[in-house]
């Protein structure tokens, strides 16, 4: 699949080819290569969200926890196997807003005992994750935590990276090591 990435009234931010292979035994594999456009500033994230029914709320990841954790914001955490679900990672904001990243993982398991279930396992390095019974447009458009409605679905986000949180939205700019900044 060829596609690009671009902004609403702006050029075209990346070009990216993937290839996904689809084996016998269940096990995908996905592959994208990709070129973005420097003139651009740096983007928020790349990645993939994929739906599960409802009932896969398990989760199961080597990587850092236990709670949400980003790569200039995951020092409170530290890298070990963790058993949890999804409502367990959901963190709750007085104002919703997206949250439950994982920093660092090379393993995730989401699903349930009836058969629901994905694995990842990257072939080389990490990711990152969420997993959440909110879209983020849920928690774009919703004003306070009391008024959010789960769907009936479990969101995965599967991110090859996400820029930091820091912004200059109320200090200086994100570090340019935290920048999902690449070519």
């Amino acid at each position: 699949v060829s596609f690009g990435m671009a902004g609403i009234a702006r050029g075209v931010i990346m070009r990216a080819e993937v290839v996904w292979s689809v084996f016998d035994n269940g096990k995908i594999r996905f592959h994208c290569i990709g070129r973005r456009d420097t003139d651009f500033m740096y983007m928020p994230r790349f990645g993939i969200r994929l739906f599960l029914k409802k009932d896969a709320s398990e989760v199961d990841y080597f990587g850092y926890g236990p709670h949400e954790c980003y790569v200039d914001k995951h020092h409170s955490c530290y890298k070990e196997w963790f058993r949890t679900n999804v409502d367990d990672l959901f963190e709750n904001y007085e104002r919703p807003q997206e949250n439950g990243n994982h920093y660092g993982t090379t393993y995730l398991h989401v699903g349930n005992k009836k058969g629901t279930n994905i694995q990842v396992m990257p072939e080389n390095g990490t990711f990152e994750f969420s997993v959440s019974r909110y879209t983020q447009e849920i928690l774009e458009r919703t004003k306070h935590d009391y008024e959010l409605l789960p769907t009936q679905q479990i969101i995965v986000c599967l991110d090859y990276m996400q820029s930091g949180v820091g912004s200059n939205s109320c200090g200086p700019d994100l570090i340019q090591k935290y920048r999902l900044d690449c070519a």
